[in-house]
C-alpha cells in the first residue's frame, strides 16, 4: 500500500515497513492527484482538491459571492479511501478467480470530481460553469435550508406533489397556483425570491413546530444540527453511533 505525495516514485509493496508477499499481489497506491500527474510540483492535501479557489478546485461550494469555503469534512480523503476500498475488493475477486495480481490506483483529485454529477453534467450539455449555491440544489426549488424562528430547518420539495403537500402542510394553499411558483421550472426561476417569501412564513415558529407538521404530511425535512443535537438523536442512539467502551 502505498499513500503517496506527488514527487514519490517506489513501488515497494509495503505496510507499516513491512513487505507484504502474497501470492497474487494487489498494489494500492492511493495518492494526491493520481498515478499519472501533470502538476507534480503541486503538493496537494484536502484543502486543495476540496472546493476551494485554489488549483484543481472547482468554485461550487458556498454562497454566490462570498469567499471560497470549503466542504466541512475531508470528503476527498475519506471518499478516496473508499474508493480503493472497492478497487481492493474488486481486485481480490479478479484474483481469486483469475490468479492474477492488479494494481488499484486512487486519488483525491478524481474522489473530488465524481461528485460533480450536476455540475459537470451542466458543463458538458450546454457550457455553463456553476458557481456556489449555498444549500439550494443545482436543479430543484425549494430544496435548501431555510430559516425559522429559532434555527434553520431543510426543506426537499423538489417534486410537483411534494410542493403541493409542503404548501398544505404550512398553510399556505394560494401558493400552489401561485403563477409565480406554480411549475417546477418557475420554482427554480424565482428560487430567491421564494426562498425569502418561505422564510417570512417559516420565521413565525419553531424548527419543531415545523418538522412535526411536515412529518405528518410526508414531505421530506430535516433540522440542522450542532454535533451534541447529532449524539441526542433518537434514530442517531437506536442506531448504536455512539458506543460506550470501557476502560
Amino acid at each position: 500500500m502505498q499513500r503517496k505525495q506527488p514527487a514519490a516514485t517506489d513501488r515497494t509493496m509495503t505496510v507499516d515497513g513491512v513487505m507484504l508477499r502474497l501470492a497474487h499481489p494487489i498494489d494500492l497506491a492511493q495518492e494526491w492527484i493520481g498515478e499519472r500527474e501533470i502538476l507534480k510540483q503541486l503538493l496537494a492535501c484536502w484543502l486543495v482538491i476540496d472546493p476551494k479557489d485554489l488549483p484543481l478546485s472547482p468554485r461550487i461550494t458556498g454562497h454566490p459571492g462570498s469567499p471560497p469555503a470549503k466542504v466541512g469534512v475531508p470528503i476527498t480523503d475519506i471518499s478516496a479511501g473508499l474508493l480503493a476500498a472497492n478497487g481492493v475488493l474488486c481486485a481480490y475477486i479478479h484474483a481469486l478467480r483469475t490468479g492474477q495480481g492488479q494494481m488499484v490506483d486512487t486519488s483525491l483529485m478524481e474522489a473530488g470530481i465524481s461528485y460533480t454529477i450536476w455540475e459537470s453534467s451542466g458543463y458538458f450539455a450546454d457550457g455553463d460553469i456553476p458557481g456556489p449555491l449555498g444549500s439550494a440544489h443545482r436543479v430543484a426549488a425549494p430544496y435548501q435550508a431555510l430559516r425559522t424562528k429559532d434555527g434553520y430547518i431543510n426543506i426537499g420539495a423538489a417534486t410537483q406533489p411534494t410542493w403541493e403537500q409542503f404548501c398544505r402542510a404550512i398553510g399556505k394553499d394560494e401558493l400552489i397556483t401561485d403563477p409565480r411558483f406554480k411549475m417546477p421550472g418557475d420554482r427554480k426561476k424565482r428560487e430567491v425570491e421564494l426562498a425569502e417569501l418561505l422564510e417570512q412564513i417559516l420565521a413565525q415558529e419553531t424548527t419543531s413546530h415545523w418538522m412535526d407538521l411536515l412529518d405528518k404530511a410526508g414531505v421530506v425535512a430535516g433540522p440542522i444540527y450542532n454535533m451534541e443535537q447529532v449524539y441526542q438523536d433518537p434514530q442517531v442512539q437506536a442506531r448504536d453511533m455512539l458506543v460506550d467502551l470501557e476502560d
